[in-house]
């Protein structure tokens, strides 16, 4: 295991236990974006370290933010979870770098962006901005119970409108109480993905 890897399982770990912040920003993305769980069935087999310190982030959260998939062109720039805020960052080909960035905190401010129909469940949506020439510059916010997630595009190029629909059906949201069931079958009741107080 390489420094990066053990420094990440320590605050994967040390998160489960304990309920502490951990932050990763590595120069290398982590070796798993924060993924969509699968239906429980059986025991998981592996840990989805990115997707418990999103959720640890932001501990009133009813929603946990999470990728469904990558689309073809689309990269893994960076991740980053602290106290209060997750960020992640996906590039679109060799020329969008930051092509999509998402902030995941307890509440934002939606300015004066437009409530559109909401594509996720349990969430309200505003939007702002759109397409220019040859490029798709705008936020999108998805308001929920404990949370807020907000996508800024910034996305050139012919197709661009094409590339930011794409990208948004990859983006999903997991059920905190999903995602508590999934760290305590992992751990066989052992680790908790909301440690009481002082527990």
């Amino acid at each position: 295991m390489n420094r990066r890897a053990a420094v990440a399982g320590a605050c994967v770990i040390g998160a489960l236990l304990s309920g502490c912040s951990a932050s990763l920003n590595l120069s290398e993305p982590p070796a798993d974006v924060p993924h969509c769980l699968q239906p429980l069935i059986g025991k998981p087999d592996h840990l989805d370290g990115p997707l418990v310190l999103a959720a640890q982030s932001v501990p009133g959260a009813a929603l946990v933010p999470c990728v469904r998939r990558l689309p073809a062109g689309w990269t893994f720039r960076d991740f980053s979870a602290q106290r209060g805020r997750t960020r992640l960052w996906l590039n679109l080909g060799t020329d969008n770098e930051n092509a999509l960035e998402m902030t995941f905190t307890a509440s934002c401010d939606v300015g004066d962006a437009r409530r559109a129909p909401s594509d996720e469940s349990g969430t309200v949506r505003f939007d702002t901005g759109g397409v220019e020439a040859s490029a798709y510059r705008g936020d999108r916010f998805y308001r929920f119970t404990g949370g807020c997630v907000a996508y800024r595009f910034d996305v050139h190029g012919a197709g661009a409108p094409q590339a930011v629909r794409t990208i948004s059906r990859a983006l999903g949201f997991v059920d905190r109480a999903a995602l508590r069931r999934y760290v305590e079958a992992y751990s066989d009741g052992r680790f908790h993905l909301d440690p009481s107080p002082g527990g």
